[in-house]
């Protein structure tokens, strides 16, 4: 079972030719049948203790959350092993150790011979289970990335004192090992980046000492809005070398110089049109039907070069999204990735009204981070508290009387072919006094002004092209039904939004209730974004069967107790970053062809981001959790365990049809089966002068 070459490690199993050790199942590939892979990846769970920025995994932190039912992961081990299959590797989606059936797993595979390889971050290894990997598994890697607490910190999400304990966890596998005269590889996995380059050479003296067999590099790699990519690092190649002189009494500085050089070629080196890989290796996932996504019309704000753009979500498909960023309670944090996909049946999202109007529609699976924890959509049950932002972001642009000038245009205001109009009551001496000064010191404008006794109002008219272009850039259309704001909006300072906002309020609303009546749908919810941005808590509320919309807002935070226009069962919770505000009512799918108020969605957008928390902030300030299409990217989907067997789903059509139709596009460039895909084409197809070697 384990190594016979105790102390020497067979560099070999790191080459891309092992295919060829599995000649019989090559051979029977040739003939058109369809053997059983050689190696099986299985994600026991998604759930992970570590926060790896650039890991595409899933963070859920409830126990038992998207992770494989023990009694399916046992029966899936059997039918494997039935199958003939070679190689178990236990990896994940999270750490395979924070699955509490894991270790049981491992001993059933071990009993039916399977070989087994384990990938773990390490920081849950203790005497018991230390002794069982190294009973059963034939090699195992603990991912380490760092030399030092900071970097480690930086790399893994985790303090000092995680770096400290994973260290002594490594020296105890090592030493349990000696006891035990194992055989099992004990391998360090190392990520190079430009965060971690620096450290390299203290990581091979750092695992030298220890003991371990080896230390291997490898490129990190990053998530770049649905692309794959890695940091190509000048000088990594060197560092390498340095390193390799550490190799020596047993211990092995290796690296996948193949990775490494595709990452200079054209296409990673893909010298191949299909990817024949798949008929060798597969995947099980904690949960092969993990698609989460947003409908498209959700609104988000996004900094993409230096501007704040406010669009819907589906609108990120025409975008290039590298370096793009998304908003998060203040801050800003790169977009990893943007998937859409198409919507499997009629009325697929569910709908979750919120205690102040808001609407959120996502698909059943997606996460949804509530006072109670991270539940799917399809758990909740109506009295949880979600949570909205209460910190604004801040900008360099626009001024507090710019944003009240554009606010009145917004409340007061319209467009005419000649003239732009503004209309006040009477009574409004002060506001009248602001924009006539504005227009006469900022554009030095002439404009008329005169009284209609029988309105009670003060009208004032201007005819300026700079005054009208200026308007443009922030508000769409010329009438109160038409208008809305644009994303310039957004872009300006916090003193400009506030005198936006006052503007807007000063000209239409009730200001003893706060409390604003705006005839558009999407100008009112647009109001409600620009308040969001500013961490004010508001409400919305729909009026007269749709003919006005009703915002108010409470723009000191000590109010958001107070009960009436809408505005209830506000509360704050620890810290007060964000404000919990209660789910009202949730619409669960029908699937009937029943009429409905809810569009049907055609595509449904899936969005990562990478922030501390895996959470960013929707336009309208609800804080919601990352996606993350993983394995789970349905097109690739061969089949679901807890509906068939493994021999049913690697034999039927909807498997077949997955692997002919693979899209490179959405393959990791340096994938596991890059390589021996090179092989395997080369076999593959005919060559001329094929017997002269």
């Amino acid at each position: 079972m384990n190594n016979k070459n105790s102390g020497h490690i067979d560099v070999r199993q790191f080459s891309s030719d092992k295919i060829l050790k599995h000649i019989d199942r090559v051979d029977a590939w040739l003939k058109g049948e369809n053997p059983y892979p050689v190696t099986v990846e299985i994600d026991m769970t998604n759930i992970c203790n570590h926060r790896c920025p650039e890991c595409s995994g899933w963070y859920f932190q409830d126990k038992g959350h998207d992770s494989l039912p023990l009694d399916l992961a046992m029966d899936t081990i059997r039918q494997i092993a039935k199958a003939g299959i070679r190689g178990l590797i236990f990896t994940g989606g999270g750490d395979p150790l924070c699955h509490p059936g894991t270790r049981d797993a491992v001993k059933l595979a071990h009993n039916l011979g399977l070989d087994i390889g384990f990938i773990t971050n390490g920081s849950l290894i203790n005497r018991e289970t230390a002794a069982l990997l190294l009973k059963c598994c034939r090699w195992i890697r603990v991912s380490l990335d760092a030399a030092s607490s900071k970097t480690f910190e930086k790399i893994h999400g985790m303090d000092g004192d995680t770096f400290d304990k994973l260290l002594d966890n490594i020296r105890l596998l090592v030493k349990m090992k000696k006891e035990a005269k194992s055989n099992t590889t004990i391998g360090i996995g190392y990520l190079t980046s430009r965060h971690t380059k620096k450290e390299m050479i203290a990581a091979s003296i750092i695992c030298k000492k220890i003991g371990v067999d080896y230390l291997q590099f490898r490129p990190l790699q990053i998530h770049n809005n649905g692309r794959f990519e890695y940091h190509r690092t000048d000088g990594i190649e060197k560092e390498i070398l340095k390193c390799l002189k550490y190799s020596k009494d047993g211990y092995n500085v290796l690296y996948s110089k193949h990775k490494y050089d595709m990452m200079k070629e054209k296409n990673f080196g893909r010298n191949y049109e299909k990817c024949y890989g798949q008929q060798f290796a597969t995947v099980i996932a904690a949960d092969a039907r993990m698609f989460v996504c947003f409908g498209g019309e959700t609104k988000m704000l996004i900094r993409h070069k230096n501007a704040i753009r406010y669009l819907p979500i589906r609108n990120l498909e025409n975008i290039d999204l590298r370096g793009a960023e998304c908003i998060l309670n203040g801050e800003f944090f790169r977009i990893k990735s943007f998937f859409s996909r198409k919507c499997k049946k009629r009325g697929e999202l569910i709908t979750i009204l919120m205690d102040n109007g808001v609407k959120l529609r996502v698909t059943l699976e997606h996460p949804i981070f509530t006072d109670e924890g991270i539940k799917e959509a399809r758990e909740l049950t109506g009295k949880e508290k979600l949570p909205f932002a209460t910190k604004p972001f801040e900008t360099n642009l626009g001024n507090y009387e710019l944003g009240r000038f554009i606010g009145f245009y917004v409340s007061e205001g319209f467009m005419a072919e000649r003239y732009i109009t503004f209309s006040f009551n009477e009574k409004e001496k002060e506001y009248i006094i602001f924009l006539c000064d504005f227009i006469r010191k900022n554009f030095g404008a002439s404009y008329s002004i005169y009284k209609k006794p029988q309105d009670h109002c003060i009208v004032i008219q201007v005819s300026d092209k700079s005054i009208e272009s200026l308007i443009r850039t922030f508000v769409s259309g010329r009438t109160s039904n038409e208008k809305h704001l644009l994303s310039k909006c957004f872009s300006q300072s916090i003193d400009f939004r506030k005198g936006l906002i006052d503007g807007i309020y000063q000209g239409d609303a009730d200001l003893k209730t706060n409390e604003l009546h705006i005839g558009s749908k999407k100008l009112a919810k647009d109001v409600c974004c620009i308040l969001a941005t500013l961490g004010i808590p508001y409400s919305f509320r729909i009026c007269n069967k749709g003919e006005s919309y009703k915002v108010r807002t409470l723009k000191r935070p000590e109010e958001a107790n107070l009960a009436g226009g809408g505005i209830t069962k506000y509360e704050y919770l620890q810290d007060k970053s964000f404000l919990w505000v209660n789910i009202k009512k949730i619409i669960k799918p029908t699937f009937k062809r029943a009429k409905t108020k809810y569009k049907i969605d055609k595509k449904v957008y899936d969005i990562e981001i990478e922030s501390p928390a895996h959470l960013f902030q929707l336009a309208n300030g609800l804080i919601v959790h990352n996606c993350c299409h993983m394995r789970g990217n349905e097109k690739y989907c061969l089949g679901d365990l807890k509906k068939n067997t493994f021999e049913e789903i690697w034999n039927s059509k909807q498997r077949k049809k997955a692997v002919e139709n693979i899209d490179f596009r959405d393959c990791v460039p340096l994938c596991r089966d890059n390589t021996f895909n090179q092989i395997l084409w080369n076999i593959k197809q005919p060559r001329e002068h094929v017997n002269f070697l």
